[in-house]
Protein backbone atom coordinates (compact mmCIF):
# COMPACT_ATOMS: atom_id res chain seq x y z
CA UNK A 1 0.00 0.00 0.00
CA UNK A 2 1.28 3.08 -0.55
CA UNK A 3 1.98 6.40 2.00
CA UNK A 4 -1.10 8.11 0.59
CA UNK A 5 -3.20 5.68 1.14
CA UNK A 6 -1.39 4.48 4.36
CA UNK A 7 -2.50 7.84 5.73
CA UNK A 8 -5.90 7.45 3.88
CA UNK A 9 -6.38 4.92 6.53
CA UNK A 10 -5.19 6.26 9.31
CA UNK A 11 -7.39 8.80 9.11
CA UNK A 12 -10.77 6.95 8.44
CA UNK A 13 -10.07 4.76 10.91
CA UNK A 14 -9.08 6.75 13.94
CA UNK A 15 -5.63 5.25 14.28
CA UNK A 16 -4.25 8.43 16.19
CA UNK A 17 -2.02 6.72 18.96
CA UNK A 18 -2.75 9.94 21.27
CA UNK A 19 -6.18 9.47 21.06
CA UNK A 20 -7.73 6.42 23.77
CA UNK A 21 -8.90 3.64 22.30
CA UNK A 22 -12.57 2.63 22.98
CA UNK A 23 -12.47 -0.06 25.19
CA UNK A 24 -11.04 2.72 27.40
CA UNK A 25 -13.59 4.89 26.79
CA UNK A 26 -15.96 2.75 28.13
CA UNK A 27 -13.79 1.64 31.03
CA UNK A 28 -14.22 5.39 32.20
CA UNK A 29 -17.24 5.75 31.53
CA UNK A 30 -18.02 2.99 33.49
CA UNK A 31 -16.02 4.63 36.61
CA UNK A 32 -17.21 7.66 36.30
CA UNK A 33 -20.74 5.59 36.72
CA UNK A 34 -19.06 4.15 40.05
CA UNK A 35 -17.80 7.17 41.36
CA UNK A 36 -21.27 9.02 40.66
CA UNK A 37 -23.37 6.54 42.23
CA UNK A 38 -20.85 6.13 45.38
CA UNK A 39 -20.58 10.19 45.48
CA UNK A 40 -24.75 10.51 45.27
CA UNK A 41 -25.13 7.26 48.00
CA UNK A 42 -22.93 9.16 50.82
CA UNK A 43 -24.71 12.30 50.37
CA UNK A 44 -28.22 11.07 50.04
CA UNK A 45 -29.29 8.85 52.78
CA UNK A 46 -27.29 10.49 55.14
CA UNK A 47 -28.50 13.95 54.12
CA UNK A 48 -32.31 12.10 54.78
CA UNK A 49 -31.44 10.74 57.80
CA UNK A 50 -30.30 14.16 59.46
CA UNK A 51 -33.75 16.01 58.45
CA UNK A 52 -35.76 12.79 59.41
CA UNK A 53 -33.57 13.20 62.75
CA UNK A 54 -34.37 16.88 63.16
CA UNK A 55 -38.39 16.96 62.12
CA UNK A 56 -38.84 14.07 64.61
CA UNK A 57 -36.39 15.99 67.59
CA UNK A 58 -39.23 18.85 67.27
CA UNK A 59 -42.26 16.66 67.18
CA UNK A 60 -41.68 14.75 70.06
CA UNK A 61 -39.20 16.41 71.89
CA UNK A 62 -36.57 13.56 72.14
CA UNK A 63 -33.00 13.50 72.62
CA UNK A 64 -30.89 14.43 69.71
CA UNK A 65 -28.62 11.34 69.83
CA UNK A 66 -32.45 9.08 69.90
CA UNK A 67 -33.72 10.93 67.05
CA UNK A 68 -30.60 10.63 64.84
CA UNK A 69 -30.57 7.35 65.46
CA UNK A 70 -33.89 6.59 64.72
CA UNK A 71 -33.40 8.53 61.63
CA UNK A 72 -30.64 6.25 60.82
CA UNK A 73 -32.74 3.17 61.42
CA UNK A 74 -34.92 4.33 58.66
CA UNK A 75 -32.77 5.59 56.14
CA UNK A 76 -29.55 4.22 56.60
CA UNK A 77 -30.29 0.63 55.56
CA UNK A 78 -30.93 1.62 52.03
CA UNK A 79 -26.84 3.41 51.88
CA UNK A 80 -25.89 -0.37 52.27
CA UNK A 81 -28.31 -1.70 50.11
CA UNK A 82 -27.91 1.00 46.90
CA UNK A 83 -24.76 -1.02 45.63
CA UNK A 84 -26.87 -3.98 45.46
CA UNK A 85 -29.24 -2.47 43.65
CA UNK A 86 -27.31 -0.88 41.30
CA UNK A 87 -24.59 -3.70 40.86
CA UNK A 88 -27.77 -6.16 40.02
CA UNK A 89 -29.35 -3.91 37.59
CA UNK A 90 -25.49 -3.61 35.64
CA UNK A 91 -25.23 -7.56 35.75
CA UNK A 92 -29.04 -7.65 34.43
CA UNK A 93 -28.28 -5.04 31.62
CA UNK A 94 -25.15 -7.23 30.10
CA UNK A 95 -26.56 -11.06 30.57
CA UNK A 96 -29.26 -12.70 27.93
CA UNK A 97 -32.35 -12.13 29.04
CA UNK A 98 -35.41 -14.70 29.67
CA UNK A 99 -38.98 -13.09 30.69
CA UNK A 100 -39.44 -16.14 33.32
CA UNK A 101 -35.89 -15.53 35.07
CA UNK A 102 -36.46 -11.71 34.97
CA UNK A 103 -39.46 -11.64 36.77
CA UNK A 104 -38.39 -14.12 39.42
CA UNK A 105 -34.60 -12.02 39.58
CA UNK A 106 -36.35 -8.55 40.09
CA UNK A 107 -38.97 -10.48 42.96
CA UNK A 108 -36.65 -11.90 44.83
CA UNK A 109 -34.62 -9.09 44.57
CA UNK A 110 -37.16 -6.72 45.68
CA UNK A 111 -38.41 -8.79 48.21
CA UNK A 112 -34.84 -8.78 49.74
CA UNK A 113 -34.06 -5.69 50.10
CA UNK A 114 -37.21 -4.35 51.24
CA UNK A 115 -37.97 -6.95 53.73
CA UNK A 116 -34.33 -5.94 55.11
CA UNK A 117 -35.28 -2.90 54.87
CA UNK A 118 -38.70 -3.59 57.07
CA UNK A 119 -36.72 -5.59 59.75
CA UNK A 120 -34.38 -2.63 60.23
CA UNK A 121 -36.79 0.19 60.02
CA UNK A 122 -39.72 -1.81 62.43
CA UNK A 123 -37.04 -2.31 64.97
CA UNK A 124 -36.52 1.72 64.82
CA UNK A 125 -40.11 2.14 65.26
CA UNK A 126 -40.83 -0.28 67.83
CA UNK A 127 -37.62 1.49 70.03
CA UNK A 128 -39.44 4.87 68.94
CA UNK A 129 -43.16 3.52 70.17
CA UNK A 130 -41.76 3.08 73.41
CA UNK A 131 -39.77 6.21 73.80
CA UNK A 132 -42.82 8.35 72.96
CA UNK A 133 -45.05 6.19 75.06
CA UNK A 134 -45.02 7.93 78.28
CA UNK A 135 -45.20 11.59 76.55
CA UNK A 136 -48.52 11.16 75.00
CA UNK A 137 -52.04 11.71 76.88
CA UNK A 138 -53.27 8.33 78.35
CA UNK A 139 -55.65 6.57 76.09
CA UNK A 140 -59.55 6.88 76.21
CA UNK A 141 -61.17 3.98 78.76
CA UNK A 142 -62.71 3.08 75.14
CA UNK A 143 -59.55 2.75 74.32
CA UNK A 144 -58.00 0.59 76.95
CA UNK A 145 -61.11 -1.64 76.76
CA UNK A 146 -61.45 -1.77 73.26
CA UNK A 147 -57.98 -0.93 71.59
CA UNK A 148 -57.98 -0.07 67.95
CA UNK A 149 -56.56 -2.48 65.50
CA UNK A 150 -52.94 -2.33 64.79
CA UNK A 151 -51.78 -2.33 61.09
CA UNK A 152 -50.10 -5.79 60.52
CA UNK A 153 -46.05 -5.60 61.56
CA UNK A 154 -43.93 -4.87 58.46
CA UNK A 155 -46.46 -3.31 56.20
CA UNK A 156 -45.92 0.56 56.76
CA UNK A 157 -42.50 -0.38 56.50
CA UNK A 158 -43.24 -2.04 53.24
CA UNK A 159 -45.25 0.33 51.85
CA UNK A 160 -42.42 3.02 52.08
CA UNK A 161 -39.60 0.53 51.26
CA UNK A 162 -40.87 -0.13 47.69
CA UNK A 163 -40.97 3.14 45.65
CA UNK A 164 -37.88 3.76 47.52
CA UNK A 165 -36.55 0.37 45.99
CA UNK A 166 -38.60 1.13 42.84
CA UNK A 167 -36.80 4.75 42.88
CA UNK A 168 -33.22 2.83 42.89
CA UNK A 169 -33.56 0.82 40.74
CA UNK A 170 -34.95 2.97 38.10
CA UNK A 171 -32.25 5.33 38.59
CA UNK A 172 -29.69 2.30 38.17
CA UNK A 173 -31.49 1.02 34.66
CA UNK A 174 -31.15 5.08 33.47
CA UNK A 175 -27.88 5.34 34.40
CA UNK A 176 -26.59 1.95 32.78
CA UNK A 177 -28.28 2.36 29.78
CA UNK A 178 -26.90 6.11 29.24
CA UNK A 179 -23.42 4.23 29.89
CA UNK A 180 -24.79 1.72 27.19
CA UNK A 181 -25.93 3.96 24.61
CA UNK A 182 -22.75 6.14 24.74
CA UNK A 183 -20.81 2.69 24.29
CA UNK A 184 -22.38 1.79 21.63
CA UNK A 185 -22.30 4.62 19.76
CA UNK A 186 -19.28 4.49 20.07
CA UNK A 187 -18.75 1.01 18.82
CA UNK A 188 -21.13 1.93 15.12
CA UNK A 189 -18.87 4.97 14.74
CA UNK A 190 -15.87 2.53 14.86
CA UNK A 191 -17.87 -0.09 12.93
CA UNK A 192 -18.30 2.66 10.53
CA UNK A 193 -14.35 3.80 10.30
CA UNK A 194 -13.24 -0.30 9.94
CA UNK A 195 -15.62 -0.43 7.20
CA UNK A 196 -13.90 2.42 5.22
CA UNK A 197 -10.79 1.09 6.25
CA UNK A 198 -11.60 -2.18 4.88
CA UNK A 199 -13.06 -0.71 1.87
CA UNK A 200 -9.43 0.99 1.21
CA UNK A 201 -7.38 -1.93 2.00
CA UNK A 202 -9.70 -4.36 -0.65
CA UNK A 203 -9.07 -2.03 -2.92
CA UNK A 204 -4.97 -1.92 -2.63
CA UNK A 205 -4.70 -5.43 -0.87
CA UNK A 206 -7.57 -7.92 -2.68
CA UNK A 207 -6.96 -7.24 -6.26
CA UNK A 208 -3.27 -6.65 -5.87
CA UNK A 209 -1.69 -4.51 -8.68
CA UNK A 210 0.21 -7.90 -9.32
CA UNK A 211 -2.64 -9.85 -10.13
CA UNK A 212 -3.90 -7.59 -12.70
CA UNK A 213 -0.47 -6.78 -13.90
CA UNK A 214 0.31 -10.84 -14.57
CA UNK A 215 -3.52 -11.06 -16.16
CA UNK A 216 -2.49 -8.09 -18.46
CA UNK A 217 0.85 -9.85 -19.72
CA UNK A 218 -1.03 -13.46 -19.72
CA UNK A 219 -3.67 -11.43 -22.33
CA UNK A 220 -1.38 -9.69 -24.05
CA UNK A 221 0.58 -12.96 -24.97
CA UNK A 222 -2.12 -14.89 -26.09
CA UNK A 223 -4.35 -12.27 -27.79
CA UNK A 224 -3.48 -12.96 -31.05
CA UNK A 225 -2.66 -16.99 -30.41
CA UNK A 226 -5.54 -17.96 -28.61
CA UNK A 227 -8.49 -15.24 -29.41
CA UNK A 228 -10.82 -17.11 -27.48
CA UNK A 229 -9.09 -17.47 -24.22
CA UNK A 230 -8.66 -13.86 -24.08
CA UNK A 231 -12.40 -13.16 -24.31
CA UNK A 232 -13.27 -15.29 -21.12
CA UNK A 233 -10.32 -13.90 -19.43
CA UNK A 234 -11.51 -10.87 -20.24
CA UNK A 235 -15.18 -11.70 -19.19
CA UNK A 236 -13.71 -13.24 -15.89
CA UNK A 237 -11.50 -10.24 -15.37
CA UNK A 238 -14.73 -7.96 -15.54
CA UNK A 239 -17.08 -9.78 -13.23
CA UNK A 240 -14.10 -9.53 -10.70
CA UNK A 241 -13.07 -5.90 -11.18
CA UNK A 242 -17.14 -5.19 -10.93
CA UNK A 243 -18.16 -6.72 -7.81
CA UNK A 244 -14.57 -5.18 -5.95
CA UNK A 245 -14.90 -1.54 -7.44
CA UNK A 246 -18.92 -1.40 -7.99
CA UNK A 247 -20.23 -2.50 -5.67
CA UNK A 248 -20.54 -1.61 -1.89
CA UNK A 249 -17.86 -3.31 0.47
CA UNK A 250 -20.37 -4.21 3.01
CA UNK A 251 -23.16 -6.23 0.45
CA UNK A 252 -23.73 -9.83 0.91
CA UNK A 253 -24.60 -12.28 -1.63
CA UNK A 254 -25.26 -16.04 -1.46
CA UNK A 255 -22.27 -18.33 -0.59
CA UNK A 256 -23.15 -19.90 -4.16
CA UNK A 257 -22.91 -16.64 -5.82
CA UNK A 258 -19.28 -16.32 -3.51
CA UNK A 259 -18.31 -19.92 -5.15
CA UNK A 260 -19.37 -18.31 -8.47
CA UNK A 261 -16.85 -15.60 -8.07
CA UNK A 262 -13.78 -18.33 -6.86
CA UNK A 263 -14.79 -20.14 -9.85
CA UNK A 264 -13.93 -16.46 -11.81
CA UNK A 265 -11.16 -15.57 -10.83
CA UNK A 266 -9.47 -19.42 -10.68
CA UNK A 267 -10.44 -19.19 -14.85
CA UNK A 268 -7.80 -16.19 -14.83
CA UNK A 269 -5.30 -18.15 -13.07
CA UNK A 270 -5.92 -21.23 -15.58
CA UNK A 271 -4.91 -18.77 -18.48
CA UNK A 272 -1.53 -18.58 -16.48
CA UNK A 273 -0.44 -21.80 -14.91
CA UNK A 274 -2.84 -24.52 -17.18
CA UNK A 275 -5.68 -26.52 -16.33
CA UNK A 276 -3.59 -27.99 -13.99
CA UNK A 277 -4.87 -25.84 -11.17
CA UNK A 278 -8.32 -27.52 -9.94
CA UNK A 279 -11.09 -26.80 -8.14
CA UNK A 280 -13.09 -28.84 -5.60
CA UNK A 281 -16.42 -27.84 -3.58
CA UNK A 282 -18.36 -30.19 -1.01
CA UNK A 283 -20.97 -27.59 -0.02
CA UNK A 284 -23.88 -28.83 2.10
CA UNK A 285 -27.08 -27.62 0.32
CA UNK A 286 -28.25 -25.65 3.05
CA UNK A 287 -25.39 -23.43 2.87
CA UNK A 288 -25.98 -22.31 -0.66
CA UNK A 289 -28.31 -19.38 0.58
CA UNK A 290 -26.15 -18.50 3.17
CA UNK A 291 -24.99 -14.88 2.98
CA UNK A 292 -21.84 -13.69 3.24
CA UNK A 293 -19.90 -10.40 2.61
CA UNK A 294 -19.03 -10.18 -0.79
CA UNK A 295 -15.62 -11.61 -1.89
CA UNK A 296 -14.89 -13.15 1.27
CA UNK A 297 -13.32 -16.05 -0.32
CA UNK A 298 -11.49 -14.57 -3.06
CA UNK A 299 -8.50 -13.27 -1.12
CA UNK A 300 -8.08 -16.47 0.36
CA UNK A 301 -8.02 -18.38 -2.31
CA UNK A 302 -5.51 -15.84 -3.87
CA UNK A 303 -2.92 -16.58 -1.17
CA UNK A 304 -3.25 -20.58 -1.84
CA UNK A 305 -2.30 -20.10 -5.31
CA UNK A 306 0.29 -17.79 -4.86
CA UNK A 307 2.01 -19.51 -1.71
CA UNK A 308 0.43 -22.80 -1.28
CA UNK A 309 0.24 -23.64 -5.41
CA UNK A 310 2.83 -21.23 -6.67
CA UNK A 311 6.03 -22.81 -6.08
CA UNK A 312 4.80 -25.82 -7.75
CA UNK A 313 3.64 -23.90 -11.33
CA UNK A 314 0.26 -23.78 -10.11
CA UNK A 315 -0.31 -27.72 -10.35
CA UNK A 316 -2.72 -28.78 -7.31
CA UNK A 317 -5.91 -28.76 -6.40
CA UNK A 318 -8.41 -25.88 -4.40
CA UNK A 319 -10.64 -27.24 -2.25
CA UNK A 320 -13.43 -25.14 -1.12
CA UNK A 321 -15.78 -26.87 1.95
CA UNK A 322 -18.60 -25.39 3.90
CA UNK A 323 -20.87 -26.56 7.01
CA UNK A 324 -23.17 -25.01 8.67
CA UNK A 325 -24.30 -24.97 12.69
CA UNK A 326 -27.87 -23.69 12.95
CA UNK A 327 -27.65 -24.37 16.65
CA UNK A 328 -24.82 -21.67 16.50
CA UNK A 329 -26.23 -19.79 13.55
CA UNK A 330 -22.47 -20.48 12.40
CA UNK A 331 -21.13 -21.29 8.97
CA UNK A 332 -17.69 -22.51 8.63
CA UNK A 333 -15.61 -22.49 5.16
CA UNK A 334 -12.47 -23.72 4.99
CA UNK A 335 -10.06 -23.60 1.90
CA UNK A 336 -7.56 -26.30 1.62
CA UNK A 337 -4.63 -26.18 -0.74
CA UNK A 338 -2.35 -29.14 -1.53
CA UNK A 339 0.58 -27.37 -1.89
CA UNK A 340 3.90 -26.73 0.25
CA UNK A 341 2.25 -25.93 2.94
CA UNK A 342 3.13 -24.07 6.05
CA UNK A 343 4.57 -25.21 9.54
CA UNK A 344 2.78 -23.42 12.08
CA UNK A 345 -0.82 -21.47 12.23
CA UNK A 346 -0.84 -18.22 10.87
CA UNK A 347 -3.18 -15.26 12.36
CA UNK A 348 -1.32 -12.28 11.04
CA UNK A 349 -0.98 -10.97 7.44
CA UNK A 350 -2.45 -8.36 5.28
CA UNK A 351 -5.13 -11.27 4.05
CA UNK A 352 -6.00 -12.11 7.28
CA UNK A 353 -6.84 -8.91 8.92
CA UNK A 354 -8.73 -7.81 6.17
CA UNK A 355 -10.52 -10.45 6.65
CA UNK A 356 -11.57 -10.13 10.08
CA UNK A 357 -11.98 -6.19 9.73
CA UNK A 358 -14.79 -6.97 7.26
CA UNK A 359 -16.16 -9.82 9.23
CA UNK A 360 -16.42 -7.19 12.56
CA UNK A 361 -17.67 -4.20 10.07
CA UNK A 362 -20.29 -6.62 8.95
CA UNK A 363 -21.51 -8.52 12.03
CA UNK A 364 -19.70 -6.56 14.78
CA UNK A 365 -17.34 -8.16 17.49
CA UNK A 366 -17.70 -11.52 17.63
CA UNK A 367 -16.35 -13.50 20.53
CA UNK A 368 -12.72 -14.90 19.84
CA UNK A 369 -12.36 -13.43 16.15
CA UNK A 370 -8.70 -14.09 15.91
CA UNK A 371 -9.18 -17.52 16.11
CA UNK A 372 -12.09 -17.72 13.60
CA UNK A 373 -9.89 -16.45 10.94
CA UNK A 374 -6.59 -18.52 10.53
CA UNK A 375 -4.44 -20.86 8.43
CA UNK A 376 -3.43 -24.22 9.75
CA UNK A 377 -1.30 -26.65 8.30
CA UNK A 378 -2.28 -30.10 7.17
CA UNK A 379 -1.08 -32.70 8.03
CA UNK A 380 -0.85 -34.74 4.45
CA UNK A 381 0.47 -31.08 3.06
CA UNK A 382 -0.56 -28.27 1.76
CA UNK A 383 -2.60 -25.86 4.50
CA UNK A 384 -5.93 -25.13 5.47
CA UNK A 385 -7.82 -21.72 5.70
CA UNK A 386 -10.51 -21.73 8.41
CA UNK A 387 -13.41 -18.96 8.60
CA UNK A 388 -15.56 -19.26 10.66
CA UNK A 389 -18.86 -16.74 10.61
CA UNK A 390 -21.42 -15.78 13.31
CA UNK A 391 -24.74 -14.36 13.61
CA UNK A 392 -25.36 -15.23 9.60
CA UNK A 393 -28.60 -15.30 8.10
CA UNK A 394 -30.52 -17.29 4.83
CA UNK A 395 -31.34 -15.33 1.35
Amino acid sequence: MNPDASSSVAKVSGGDPSRPDPRTRALEDDLRFERTTRVVNVILWPMLAVLFATQFKFSAAHSWTFALLFGAMIWMPWMLLTPVIVRGVKRWCTTPHHLAMDMLAWTVGMVLCVGFYAVVAEAGMDEARDKTRDLRRPPPSSWRENPPPKPPMFVPQVLVGMPVYLGITAFAVMSVARVKMRERERRVLQATAELHRSRLEMLYAQLRPHFLFNTLNTIASLVHREPEVVDRIVTSLGVLLHETLESDVNREVTLEHEIELVEMYLKIERARFGEGLKLTTDIDADCLTWMVPVLILQPVVENAVRHGLGPRKGVGTIAIKARLEPERQMLRLEVRDDGVGIKEPLRDGIGLENTRARLRAAYGDMEGLDDRVTVLPCEGGGSIAVIEILHGRRL
